[in-house]
């Protein structure tokens, strides 16, 4: 048979008397409450900077998640025949795995020019809607530019390329 476990408060008197008792100033033997005293206090600063450390790794653990996914998707379908993927693929495959989100794009590389400087480049062609849809952050960085040429690149190639928001770059296909 078992017994409902209930919700018990504490009795404070009793928590009280413990803490009194072992954390009350002894002249005869100030030892015992100096190492009572330190324990308490490294027990406290231990369990303080367990929680401070759990917070950390869960937010790095969120952000790496979300940085991680920006175009490395958990699930890619890659073509064994040429134009094996196509449209007729993805929309069977929407209908038989309704809880997927899919946004197909393809893969090259390229030769990225702007302002005299030249680096080699992944592009990525994606339907712009699918993959706002799916990309949180390709959605704030789309903007609502409706130009007929439009590039996203990153933070690091907009460094490098001294390319800002508006300006014009040359991509070179291989």
């Amino acid at each position: 048979m078992s017994v409902p476990i209930r919700n018990r408060v504490p009795n404070k008197k009793f928590v009280g008397h413990i803490i009194t008792h072992y954390l009350k100033y002894d002249k005869e033997n100030p030892f015992i409450f100096i190492s009572a005293l330190l324990a308490f206090l490294g027990i406290a600063a231990g369990v303080m900077v367990l929680m401070i450390a759990m917070g950390i790794m869960n937010g790095t653990q969120e952000e790496f998640t979300k940085k991680l996914f920006v175009m490395n998707y958990p699930l890619t379908v890659l073509p064994v025949e040429e134009d094996a993927v196509n449209d007729q693929l993805i929309k069977k495959l929407s209908e038989n795995f309704p809880q997927l989100k899919f946004s197909p794009y393809y893969t090259t590389q390229v030769i990225t020019k702007n302002d005299g400087a030249v680096q080699g480049s992944l592009l990525y062609g994606v339907d712009y809607d699918k993959e706002s849809r799916l990309n949180a952050i390709f959605k704030k960085a789309r903007g609502s530019t409706k130009s007929k040429f439009k590039v996203v690149i990153g933070e690091g190639l907009s460094f490098e390329m001294n390319a800002m928001k508006g300006d014009k770059v040359t991509l070179y296909f291989s």
